[in-house]
């Protein structure tokens, strides 16, 4: 169907394919910009933002935060890479962890095997649509490598009891992308990473990208609870 071609075109054509995306350069005159690889500068003005908001607080709060925990989600690397250089720059003393979903953890192979690791993508997650991608970009995993104080993979349980959790007390709707930096603490195995859960632990909600009748289904339970945490 249609949809079953869609999801193949993007996972392993339009992420790997470098001919076709200068092909549609030449073509159509105009510069294709890469989802990840492109947009690392850009990306780190959140860490640029979430400075500002620390500079602001009351100087107790600033010292606090700046021995914080910052939970990001994953991908690609393109927002991990560039809000991770802007924090590992301005609060040496903070902890960058690269959050990734289970069902499509590219980057955390990635990173324990040194290299870059395709991943085969079996099922459709709650994490599909913003970090579900088959392997890392070229220049995120390269400064991500010896950038991040570590990384951690969650599952579609924790994922949906963190979605719910963020509708319920903050009243926001988020995509399960946006959710994985809660879903790590909830899997209570920060600690294995080295993280102080005495000091501060920052994350960055992504996006709202859900289909509201899957959001209710994942706010019912009937996906992202039981198994895979």
């Amino acid at each position: 169907g249609y949809e079953e071609a869609r999801d193949w075109a993007l996972r392993y054509v339009f992420e790997r394919n470098l001919y076709l995306q200068r092909s549609f350069d030449i073509e159509s005159a105009l510069r294709y910009v890469h989802g990840f690889e492109d947009v690392i500068p850009g990306q780190g003005v959140a860490g640029f933002e979430i400075l500002e908001g620390i500079r602001a607080l009351p100087e107790p709060v600033r010292r606090r935060l700046a021995r914080a925990t910052f939970l990001l989600p994953t991908g690609g690397g393109g927002l991990t890479a560039g809000v991770g250089t802007v924090l590992r720059r301005h609060l040496p003393e903070a902890r960058v962890i690269a959050v990734v979903s289970a069902e499509a953890p590219a980057l955390h192979f990635s990173l324990i095997e040194g290299r870059r690791s395709e991943v085969y993508l079996n099922e459709k997650g709650l994490c599909d649509s913003g970090i579900g991608l088959t392997i890392p970009g070229a220049r995120p995993f390269e400064l991500l490598r010896e950038g991040l104080n570590g990384s951690l993979a969650v599952g579609d349980g924790l994922v949906g009891e963190a979605m719910r959790r963020i509708h319920r007390h903050e009243g926001l709707v988020v995509e399960g992308s946006a959710a994985t930096g809660l879903a790590a603490v909830l899997s209570g195995r920060l600690p294995e990473l080295g993280v102080d859960l005495k000091n501060p632990v920052v994350t960055i909600f992504t996006g709202s990208n859900i289909d509201p009748a899957r959001h209710a289904g994942v706010m019912r339970g009937e996906e992202g609870s039981g198994e895979g945490r």
